[in-house]
Parts: C-alpha cells; sequence; structure tokens
C-alpha cells in the first residue's frame, strides 16, 4: 500500500507539472513556442543566448544596461553592431527597421560608443540614468533576459555577469516591460523639470539684465530728457 501510494503521489505531481496534450498539439500545428523559464549560470551560454537574442531582432530592443562599464562589454560581443544593423533597415529602406530604446549611464567611458550608435542609427533612443547591479534586454515582446551582475567593473562579460534569467514567459515579459517604461517615462519626466529649471534660469539672467540695462540707460537719460525740456522751453519764449 505504501509503494502504491508514493507511486501515485509522484504520478500526480508529474501530472501537474505537465502540458495538455491538446494544447501542444495546437502550438506545434500554429508554431507557437512553448513557455519556457530557464536560470543560466554558465557565463560562456548565457553569453551565445545574448547574442542570438541580439541576432534575432525583428520589430522591437529595449535594453537597460546596468553601469557605464556594461554598454562597453556588450559592444565587444558585438551587441551594439546588431543594434544598429537592426535599426538601420528602417533607413535603407528595404524592410521596417526595428524601434530600439536604451537606458544606459552615460560617461567618458562609453561616449565613443553612444558616438557610433548615433551616427550609425540616429533612430536609436538614447536615455542617461543611474547605475544599477542588474540589467534587462527585451525582443520583440516575446523573449526577455535579466542580467544579475557579480562584478559590476569587469571588462569581461563572463567575468561581470552572475546569473542570466532567460525566458518567453508572457506575464515575465510584460512585468519586465512595464519596469523599462516607467524608467524610460521618469528619465524623460526629470529632463522635462531639467529643461524647465533652465528656462526659468534664463529667465532669470533675461530679467536681471533687463532691469540692469533700463537703470544703467536711466541714468544718461534723465538729464538729457532734462536739458531737452530747458532748451524746448527757451525755444517756446524766443518763438
Amino acid at each position: 500500500k505504501e509503494v502504491v501510494e508514493q507511486q501515485h503521489y509522484i504520478f500526480d505531481s508529474l501530472w501537474n507539472k505537465s502540458t495538455n496534450a491538446d494544447e501542444k498539439i495546437r502550438e506545434i500545428e500554429e508554431g507557437v513556442e512553448s513557455e519556457f523559464y530557464e536560470v543560466i549560470t554558465d557565463s560562456e551560454k548565457a553569453k551565445d543566448v545574448y547574442i542570438d537574442l541580439a541576432k534575432s531582432i525583428e520589430k522591437e530592443a529595449l535594453l537597460l544596461f546596468a553601469n557605464s562599464q556594461a554598454i562597453v562589454r556588450s559592444d565587444r560581443l558585438g551587441i551594439i553592431d546588431y543594434l544598429i544593423e537592426a535599426s538601420a533597415k528602417r533607413r535603407r529602406g528595404a524592410m521596417k527597421g526595428a524601434t530600439i530604446r536604451i537606458i544606459c549611464p552615460l560617461t567618458a567611458e562609453n561616449s565613443h560608443i553612444i558616438k557610433k550608435i548615433m551616427e550609425n542609427a540616429p533612430d536609436i533612443r538614447i536615455q542617461n540614468s543611474s547605475s544599477s547591479h542588474s540589467g534587462l534586454f527585451i525582443v520583440d515582446r516575446s523573449k526577455f533576459m535579466r542580467f544579475e551582475l557579480k562584478e559590476p567593473r569587469s571588462e569581461e562579460f563572463s567575468e561581470a555577469i552572475g546569473f542570466v534569467v532567460y525566458s518567453n514567459s508572457k506575464v515575465g515579459i510584460d512585468s519586465s516591460k512595464a519596469f523599462f517604461e516607467l524608467l524610460w517615462n521618469e528619465n524623460i519626466q526629470y529632463e522635462i523639470l531639467r529643461e524647465y529649471e533652465r528656462l526659468k534660469e534664463i529667465q532669470k539672467i533675461k530679467d536681471e539684465f533687463i532691469n540692469v540695462a533700463a537703470h544703467e540707460l536711466r541714468t544718461p537719460i534723465q538729464p538729457i530728457l532734462g536739458l531737452s525740456e530747458l532748451v524746448r522751453s527757451k525755444l517756446k519764449v524766443e518763438d
């Protein structure tokens, strides 16, 4: 009896984790990829998945680089070139290029990469951000990677990465995209606020200049006006 109960428990566990046959057949017929959620600790495998995902971009790519060095590491892997190629298709007119947005801390050490992007794919939009310990890569709203860093300042991808979460889970994609959009819009609001403060400062400087100029102009003009009135009154008397 104990053995039967044990085997029954094992079967139930497998049954609960399994996929319905009708659903699996539908996925095969429609070419739909089954959902997966993988934690990758092998840095070489993580690198290969990262490159393959960058190569697959068709419509949209959203990237959150954890720190200023992360975009340098990605450039060494050829990721930036794949982003430029995916975006530049729009300008060549061969097909509609991908919409690509990047959030990354902008510093002197990655300025040459930003310049390369701007010169070769001006449609790619980039926003500055602060550093963190994790990165994010979402492609075509179908797959995403989340990078957890072990050595953030390392120059090599294999040394910097602690582990990577790779999945096509719809829930994971939606939540990751919502997080990216939150950061993106927060940065836009910050830029708007900073521009507003800059305009306020310009207006203040302009007002101060006008006040000083008006005061300086009044000083010589007042005696001129007074003398002019005197000359005019004398002219009236002589007339």
